[in-house]
């Protein structure tokens, strides 16, 4: 099996698409995106007046405005301005600046296959296997996380061909790269997995506060050559997670407290710890139709968490594949075998101890599974909502449950 893992691979919308409640479609362009429920005086405003002189106080949306790759693309921030010492005006220039360069460099950072001049990033010690790499705290801080919790982040060889399942048309092209369809692919992943399974194989070393170490065993690095393979770590569909705590610490620490950030594929870092109201919506799935099963209201600085089994919105083209039957090829990928997994149609958790990252790496057991066993999330106050086979069920008090369909039971869970 070979592949060009350095090309990066273009987000594109499925060929076949789940059908989403008619009565519900709205909800199709606001999943995930938080916003204030405190009335109208404070939805948020449109972004016609961001750059005139006089820069509206209230709720809003901030913008990114670089010509360098960035992950802005990615998270919604919005922020309410004219509530501190400084005009709204000089508040938005001060965060837009501030956020825009701080996703310029998680971008940089997180990128498992690009390298930058000047930055030494995940790409750089993919690059280097056997060398000590002097990282930056925060990437280095989210290796320490996600190597402690499992096999995850050593999927890197694999990650590519899902990137050429959710970017193919028709079952034909993305049977080819499907281990679940193709016998062949099964083996090259079972291969794969031996090598990435085994902490004698490939690991890392830490060495100090920045000092990481990519050790990779004869055996598989001459695998490796054979193979084409020069990704040995990824945090792939998990990155956002830790992308986000990083961007939520660095502008808490700047003091930028008053809003809300989130990514497109669930990942939620509120920093407002006022409070104000905000809310996303749990789905579920009958047949081939998703719909709207409730919404949930949160208040507070947390992170939240949402892990859910089909597309929704366009966005989701690019980490999922629908097929013609209805079945879908999601993100999760097992590490046991290298195939995805979703116990449950929408599994949404909150922390207001945890990050993202530590929180989705708690999660992942649970979700990523046969059978679905909530029970060990139920330490350390993380509250919890899933929907499955059309039951809602949940644990916790951190969500306000609303918009339930009349008639749908929620299941307390214990």
């Amino acid at each position: 099996m070979k592949l060009f893992p350095r090309k990066r691979e273009p987000k594109v919308v499925p060929r076949q698409e789940l059908e989403v409640d008619k009565k519900h479609l709205w909800l199709r362009v606001v999943l995930f995106a938080v916003f204030l429920v405190i009335g109208v005086t404070a939805l948020i405003s449109a972004i016609t007046g961001l750059f005139s002189s006089q820069q509206p106080e209230g709720w809003q949306s901030v913008t990114v405005q670089t010509d360098q790759a960035s992950c802005a693309d990615e998270f919604s921030l919005i922020y309410e301005f004219g509530r501190g010492e400084l005009s709204a005006k000089r508040e938005y220039e001060q965060l837009s600046e501030l956020y825009g360069e701080a996703c310029v460099k998680a971008y940089r950072l997180f990128s498992a296959d690009q390298t930058f001049d000047g930055v030494r990033g995940l790409a750089e010690l993919n690059a280097r296997p056997g060398q000590t790499v002097d990282l930056d705290p925060a990437l280095v801080k989210a290796l320490r996380q996600a190597d402690s919790s499992g096999r995850q982040l050593y999927l890197g060889p694999i990650y590519p061909y899902y990137r050429l399942i959710f970017s193919g048309r028709g079952d034909a092209q993305t049977d080819e790269y499907d281990p679940a369809r193709n016998p062949e692919m099964a083996a090259f992943f079972e291969e794969v997995l031996a090598f990435a399974n085994d902490s004698a194989s490939v690991w890392l070393e830490f060495t100090g506060e920045t000092g990481v170490c990519l050790h990779v065993s004869d055996a598989y690095a001459a695998y490796a050559e054979t193979h084409e393979i020069y990704t040995f770590v990824d945090f792939h569909w998990t990155k956002n997670a830790f992308i986000a705590d990083y961007l939520a610490e660095t502008l808490t620490a700047a003091g930028f407290t008053r809003g809300a950030l989130s990514s497109f594929d669930g990942f939620t870092r509120n920093l407002d710890a006022r409070d104000n109201l905000y809310a996303l919506h749990l789905y579920g799935r009958e047949g081939n139709t998703v719909r709207a099963a409730a919404t949930l209201q949160y208040a507070g600085a947390c992170a939240v968490v949402s892990l859910r089994a089909f597309p929704v919105v366009s966005a989701d083209g690019a980490r999922y594949s629908v097929r013609a039957d209805g079945s879908v090829v999601s993100p999760y990928i097992d590490a046991r075998d290298g195939l995805c997994r979703a116990c449950a149609d929408h599994l949404i958790c909150r922390s207001d101890a945890l990050s993202c990252g530590e929180l989705l790496l708690q999660m992942i057991p649970v979700y990523i599974a046969d059978d679905f066993d909530p029970s060990p999330l139920f330490d350390g106050g993380i509250s919890t909502v899933c929907c499955r086979e059309g039951e809602i069920s949940r644990f916790g008090e951190g969500f306000l449950l609303s918009d339930v369909p009349e008639g749908q039971e929620i299941f307390d869970l214990a």
